[in-house]
């Protein structure tokens, strides 16, 4: 495929035979015709001299051969003023590639898209931190447990603990006996130090000094159980939770006050499976200047 447009001399009649009267620019030669004109441009469609000259060279040198009708040689140049975004030397196959269609216009009416849409219900989904409510039910759906297993572990180590202070006393106390110290009055502190929570443990033991360790117990079963529920409150309040929400019927002002909050997570679908583009779209264009002139030429 090369740079054609030209018009050869063959008969000699007004012309030098085997030579070139004239070249075309924008014409492209190719094996097949149709290849040959998509890769032409247009650019002698838009000078007028170039526009005749092509034009007479159709029997310069045959000149028995039938002119060409009125019709064709009266053919306006395009026009370069024109607003388009192709340029004179866009070859003919990019113009039709692209429909020959300069701009598109699309208008579209959400409103009544919406109304054949009918969506029954929205839903849409957000996170949030500490949803109280989930704390509550979570810390309440492992209490029970965490009441079981301390039950279980803090007598066992209750026990260790007051087996070890046996031993450092035996270890480390004076030979003096320790003068007791009496407390006439009651107080809140002295009740704390002296709660005891495993009472019915305690009563059917016999093992020595079984009340100090059931108090010992107590303390360990409260700092944990303390301590448990505290971290599960900080764990489930850092933790973020997923809440779903469903509106039945919504309008379209809700739809879009939604769809505004919650973009990505929202969906209603319609109750249509299908709704016709034309109920809610229109589409036009304005076209090339090559494109109108050829329906301007079939309509005369």
């Amino acid at each position: 495929m090369k740079d054609g447009g030209k018009f050869l001399c063959i008969n000699g009649n007004n012309c030098t035979a085997g030579t070139t009267v004239w070249t075309t620019p924008g014409l492209v030669t190719s094996c097949l015709n149709l290849d040959g004109m998509l890769k032409a441009d247009l650019r002698c469609f838009y000078n007028q001299t170039c526009l005749d000259t092509f034009l007479s060279m159709y029997n310069v040198d045959m000149p028995t051969r039938a002119p060409l009708p009125a019709a064709t040689l009266a053919i306006p140049i395009l026009n370069s003023s024109a607003l388009s975004h192709f340029l004179p030397n866009d070859t003919i196959g990019t113009v039709l590639w692209q429909l020959m269609v300069e701009k598109w216009f699309m208008e579209s009416n959400f409103e009544g898209y919406y109304k054949i849409c009918a969506p029954s219900v929205c839903s849409y989904t957000f996170s949030q931190q500490f949803d109280v409510f989930y704390v509550i039910v979570t810390i309440a759906g492992l209490i029970g447990g965490l009441l079981v297993i301390f039950r279980i572990i803090v007598p066992v180590a209750a026990r260790l603990v007051q087996w070890l202070l046996v031993y450092c006393r035996y270890q480390f106390a004076d030979n003096k006996d320790a003068q007791p110290v009496e407390h006439t009055q009651f107080n809140f502190t002295q009740m704390l130090f002296k709660l005891n929570l495993f009472k019915k443990e305690s009563s059917i033991s016999e093992m020595e000094n079984v009340n100090y360790v059931a108090i010992i117990a107590t303390r360990f079963y409260v700092v944990l159980l303390t301590a448990s529920v505290f971290i599960l409150v900080l764990f489930n309040s850092l933790k973020e939770t997923t809440v779903s929400v469903t509106v039945k019927l919504p309008s379209l002002t809700t739809f879009e006050q939604l769809y505004d909050s919650y973009p990505t997570s929202i969906s209603c679908p319609c109750q249509q499976i299908a709704v016709e583009h034309q109920t809610f779209l229109s589409v036009s264009a304005t076209f090339h200047q090559v494109s109108l002139r050829n329906l301007s030429n079939n309509q005369q």
